[in-house]
């Protein structure tokens, strides 16, 4: 919905990243509402949540999204850096302290 992307207007000029912002914007949004029910049901402490990605966003393709994989080179179907490093998060309760933020 055009409401996520708006609070971009100013600060992104370029409609695709202002457009990715927001959806990202939706995410944060729903997992919010997700962590807050299973809280709500007394289970949020015995939940991992795993975000992950299949590959490097879209840099020079027709899909493109307006990402950048800055610093690393290439995007979503090279063999480059950029097309096959992804960020990942694992969160829980259930987690051992001793790893906490550790790559």
């Amino acid at each position: 919905p055009q409401s996520y992307i708006d609070p971009y207007n100013v600060s992104i000029p370029d409609p695709k990243r202002r457009t990715f912002a927001g959806m990202l914007s939706c995410v944060d949004e729903g997992l919010g509402n997700v962590t807050h029910a299973l809280s709500e049901k007394g289970m949020l402490n015995e939940t991992v949540i795993v975000f992950t990605a299949d590959n490097g966003g879209p840099t020079t393709t027709g899909d493109g999204v307006g990402a950048r994989n800055w610093p690393m080179r290439g995007g979503k179907h090279s063999v480059w850096e950029g097309g096959v490093r992804v960020t990942g998060l694992v969160s829980g309760a259930l987690l051992n302290p001793a790893v906490s933020g550790n790559t």
